[in-house]
């Protein structure tokens, strides 16, 4: 019923009533909720066929799912979304990617058992920095030296298919 109720109000508008219409949506104050653009881990373009112009907002708790009209308005919201997690560089050094993993810690030394572990990492272009939390000033826990003796090799597909982790 409430989707009859607006095309019916739609189909009996002008053209300024439906553009009055859409200003009223597109106002903040009308917003059904907010997004703190401090806690946008990533924006990036959907890879989806069947929804064009789609990209996705990442945080710390949820994924977003956002919709543009053409190619370049999506690739403006990114642009302007990722602009607004602040600076690309972190201490100093200038970084590839951020965002939050889980770390594998032994739970016990003398047990196998192995515990996730939260971790905020800072991918550079010689180093993996991980800290405690996201804050500007939060305690750095460690760093991963990268050199030619590193290599990056994709997730065994078993475990990642049990699992869930890589």
């Amino acid at each position: 019923s409430q989707w009859f109720s607006v095309l019916s109000q739609v189909h009996a508008s002008t053209e300024q009533e439906i553009r009055e219409m859409h200003d009223e949506q597109a106002n903040p104050q009308n917003a059904v909720g907010t997004l703190d653009v401090g806690l946008i881990d990533s924006v990036c373009a959907a890879d989806n066929p069947d929804r064009p112009n789609s990209f996705v907002i990442i945080t710390a708790n949820r994924v977003l799912h956002c919709n543009a009209d053409t190619p370049e308005e999506m690739h403006h919201w990114i642009t302007l979304l990722q602009r607004s997690k602040g600076d690309t560089r972190v201490e100093g050094q200038e970084f590839i990617v951020r965002g939050w993993l889980h770390k594998e810690v032994k739970n016990n030394p003398k047990m196998s058992s192995l515990k996730l572990k939260k971790r905020w990492f800072v991918l550079t272009h010689n180093s993996l920095d991980y800290y405690k939390s996201s804050e500007k000033n939060a305690l750095k826990l460690g760093t991963l030296v990268l050199n030619s003796l590193c290599s990056v090799v994709p997730p065994d597909e078993k475990i990642f298919k049990e699992t869930g982790n890589c």
